[in-house]
């Protein structure tokens, strides 16, 4: 008998969305702090652009850690794990994850679009900076031929994308740029985040080893 086909939600790993929501919020917090005032459409549309990212990068790690075999040869896997698996049970479904992954992108495109509407002039460097820059991550986390994560650098990448430009676009969203409490606080979230990345690579560990990973 078949399995069911999984939906967008599983597909998405929707429950991880909360490590880049969470930085998101923190740095929304903390720029509110400072200006005494909030940005309430800054904020919303920093989610659409940090959820679309964080969207195509789980997707595309499922991707690419599936093509490259990481996946399949992981016999501890579980709801921490790095890879969902989906792919091994759904092979025709690669199509899907794709377009998923792209929706992704273009979703997070469309918050940075907006975003530009309603932050100063100034700040669009920072903005489509980010943007690219996040982008990039989300797909050469493991995609070939950068394939960061099997360079030692995974782990860094994650830190980063989590902590400090987590923490500066949702500055950005509220019109703050390299503000000192801001740098101050951009490490805080990366460390959490990375510490649900450190609890998947010990349920993965045989696996990434085995494929250099």
């Amino acid at each position: 008998m078949l399995s069911k086909k999984p939906n967008i939600f599983q597909m998405a790993r929707a429950p991880f969305l909360s490590s880049i929501i969470s930085p998101l919020i923190a740095g929304t917090l903390l720029s509110i702090s400072i200006n005494n005032s909030v940005n309430v459409l800054g904020f919303l549309f920093v989610l659409i652009m940090g959820v679309g990212l964080h969207v195509a990068t789980n997707v595309y790690n499922d991707i690419y850690d599936t093509k490259q075999g990481t996946d399949k040869i992981n016999v501890h896997r579980n709801e921490f794990s790095g890879g969902s698996g989906i792919l091994l049970d759904h092979p025709d479904m690669m199509p899907n994850m794709y377009n998923l992954a792209r929706a992704g992108l273009i979703m997070a495109l469309i918050g940075t679009v907006a975003l530009m509407f309603v932050v100063h002039k100034s700040l669009w460097l920072h903005l489509w900076g980010l943007y690219l820059l996040s982008a990039f991550f989300s797909k050469y986390y493991t995609a070939a031929p950068i394939k960061v994560a099997y360079r030692g650098l995974g782990e860094v990448s994650v830190w980063f994308a989590f902590g400090p430009m987590a923490i500066l676009v949702a500055a950005v969203s509220q019109n703050l740029g390299f503000h000192p409490t801001i740098l101050i606080g951009m490490p805080a979230t990366g460390i959490s985040t990375l510490s649900i990345l450190l609890l998947g690579q010990m349920i993965d560990l045989d696996a990434d080893k085995a494929t250099g990973k």
